[in-house]
């Protein structure tokens, strides 16, 4: 599936930072009465495959979204939102455990648990491409408050 965006032909997959869902579907009634029946079944299909891929509740959140003839282009939108907006309250969500980690709170002030715990969240924001140096800052301040008391 192609959009066009500024007399360009542009990818839907590749080139789905260009594009907003508002915009992919104002395309997209604009593209769709010019497809002949191998195009909608075709639509149709790569939108039924793609929503049959997907977790079922991300599914639900997809189809509570979008009309059953907005067709692939526009469920394509509507899940890339979906994700994005998913994967910065998972950001947020995992900067606020980071920030509760308090030395204090381990038995005996256990530095191995706290640095693990530091750890695992760390590493789920790094494979999220969303770790940051404040967060660094944050560790180092607890590791600052062992030992006192």
């Amino acid at each position: 599936h192609h959009l066009v965006k500024d007399g360009e032909v542009q990818s839907v997959i590749t080139a789905s930072d260009k594009f907003t869902k508002e915009e992919a579907e104002i395309v997209y009634l604009q593209i769709k009465p010019k497809y002949d029946t191998y195009c909608t079944s075709n639509d149709r299909d790569a939108t039924k495959r793609l929503l049959n891929r997907i977790d079922p509740d991300l599914r639900k959140d997809v189809e509570l979204f979008h009309g059953t003839s907005n067709g692939f282009i526009v469920v394509w939108y509507v899940l890339l939102r979906l994700l994005y907006d998913s994967n910065i309250d998972r950001k947020h969500n995992i900067e606020s455990d980071l920030s509760k980690i308090k030395v204090t709170n381990y038995p005996h002030q256990d530095l191995n648990k706290v640095v693990a715990d530091f750890l695992a969240l760390a590493e789920e924001l790094d494979d999220m491409d969303s770790y940051n140096h404040d967060n660094t800052v944050k560790m180092l301040d607890c590791f600052s408050r062992a030992g006192g008391g």
